[in-house]
């Protein structure tokens, strides 16, 4: 029905705002992905030292003040796991001129929109 299908995925969801963190953790595990999320940036690393299965992070560039910032998130995750797959997303155009390497996404995201990115990243990794 127009769905785009993809594996299911194993997501680490990073973003402060508490609302739109369920909102998009909902909208993924409608469409069969498992999530964990994390509220700020301390939460994200202890579940990156688990053996938490994990294929995907989606992560907010801002965290609260004294906790690692997402593009900071991604290099350790990264360094932990050296196949995961990341997308960042911020609501700061001007922070994408800072992030290299990574898929960025521009808030406000629509969950259809980010389920999607998350698709085309699971079917064609980035490295």
């Amino acid at each position: 029905m127009g769905e785009t299908r993809c594996r299911m995925a194993a997501i680490l969801l990073i973003e402060d705002d508490e609302a739109l963190a369920y909102a998009l953790s909902s909208s993924l595990e409608e469409v069969g992905h498992h999530v964990t999320t994390a509220l700020d940036g301390w939460s994200a690393l202890r579940t990156l030292d688990t053996d938490v299965r994990i294929d995907l992070l989606l992560t907010d560039l801002l965290m609260p003040a004294g906790h690692p910032h997402g593009l900071a998130l991604a290099q350790m995750a990264r360094q932990k796991r050296l196949d995961l797959q990341i997308i960042l997303m911020t609501g700061h155009p001007e922070l994408r001129r800072q992030v290299d390497g990574f898929k960025i996404l521009l808030k406000p995201v629509r969950a259809k929109f980010v389920i999607d990115e998350i698709a085309a990243t699971l079917t064609n990794p980035q490295r």
